[in-house]
């Protein structure tokens, strides 16, 4: 006869962020709130390069050995982070990974006050690395059909209406393209070395020619709202 064992409630909280600012520092407060409880041989720090994974007990070691290693590239540049931490019963485990512009949390256990506990504490990290759960913008394609739209739309409806609403309708396009296109690119790994700034300088150089143009014609329309 066939036993089944029947496993304990199980609580499980997942979170997933789309964008996100994690530097060394960031990463290793995040990792020791997340380790915490677990033996160092029940943690797993990983990432991918070249098809090879990396793994180690801690991101100082893992950075180390990518360091050390033969691979081609620019080493101290990443494009993937996974840390896990598990007990062999199985009654807790967290898992973070960032791959692909995407950050997974997942915390799970038979504790249910723990698994809410943790994930609360991580999330208060993550808010602070401006961490935001809101999915992406819209496709390449859909920005230029908006983008498209705007151009021809704004001088028209700057220069045909009074000067308050023509400057707020090419107020509201530059912080639309702002924060959705621009911000919305925001999703910085930088595992082996602290934040790099992220001003204005840095905005506009992730931003697209299709974002720069917008913003620059919507400041145009501004002004000529403004002269008005």
């Amino acid at each position: 006869m066939l036993v089944v064992s029947i496993r304990p409630e199980h609580t499980t909280r997942q979170l997933t962020y789309y964008r996100w600012r994690l530097g060394h520092d960031e990463l290793i407060r995040l990792y020791s709130v997340a380790a915490e409880g677990f033996a160092p041989d029940d943690i797993v720090v990983s990432t991918v390069r070249n098809s090879t994974r990396y793994s180690r007990r801690s991101l100082d070691e893992l950075v180390t050995a990518l360091d050390a290693s033969a691979m081609a590239g620019a080493l101290r540049t990443w494009e993937n982070l996974a840390f896990e931490a598990g007990e062999s019963t199985n009654a807790r485990h967290i898992a973070l990974a960032i791959d692909g512009g995407r950050l997974t949390l997942v915390v799970e256990g038979e504790d249910a006050t723990w698994v809410f506990g943790q994930t609360a504490r991580l999330e208060m990290l993550l808010a602070a690395a401006r961490g935001d759960s809101r999915p992406e913008g819209p496709s390449r394609r859909d920005r230029g059909s908006l983008i498209a739209l705007w151009v021809a739309v704004t001088p028209v409806l700057t220069l045909g209406l009074g000067g308050l609403i023509g400057w707020l309708i090419a107020a509201h396009c530059i912080w639309v393209v702002w924060r959705q296109f621009i911000r919305g690119r925001a999703a910085h790994l930088h595992a082996t070395e602290p934040l790099p700034p992220y001003g204005v300088r840095q905005r506009l150089a992730m931003a697209g020619w299709y974002d720069v143009l917008t913003l620059a014609l919507s400041a145009v329309a501004i002004l000529v709202a403004a002269l008005k």
